[in-house]
């Protein structure tokens, strides 16, 4: 039976299936988004807080990226977590303060991949050397 356990767990390890899924999207995108918005600064000219804002957030989702593909530790889904939830408080006040309803499914998109950082089998398997300690 234990060995049974374990060919289980070996298939939850690695970037694959959903977590493949954040990978392409929140992630990849992320990077994407944020160059595209530095990129627009640059052509339109916009203030230097704008400027400082759009370049932490390229350096902020490029590491995530990075450490989503290449650094198989613990530090890896802290990161993940707090940077969806963060990304999910922000898109709550732009919600709010401007009842976007595109901004309210990004911030329930996010708020899911948050969870799904928290909860998921494959994230404590492929980030977290002894995942029976985090349940």
């Amino acid at each position: 039976m234990a060995d049974t356990n374990q060919s289980v767990e070996k298939n939850l390890a690695g970037v694959k299936g959903w977590l493949l899924v954040y990978a392409i999207g929140p992630a990849g995108f992320g990077v994407l988004a944020a160059l595209v918005e530095v990129s627009e600064l640059w052509r339109y000219r916009g203030d230097a807080l704008e400027y400082l804002l759009g370049i932490v957030f390229l350096i902020v989702y490029a590491v995530g990226l990075y450490l989503l593909i290449a650094v198989r530790k613990r530090f890896t889904r802290i990161y993940h977590m707090g940077l969806t939830g963060f990304m999910a408080a922000a898109l709550a006040i732009v919600t709010i303060s401007t009842r976007d309803p595109v901004a309210a499914v990004a911030c329930a998109g996010m708020s899911v991949w948050s969870g799904y950082w928290l909860r998921s089998k494959r994230v404590r398997q492929t980030y977290c050397k002894n995942a029976g300690q985090l349940e």
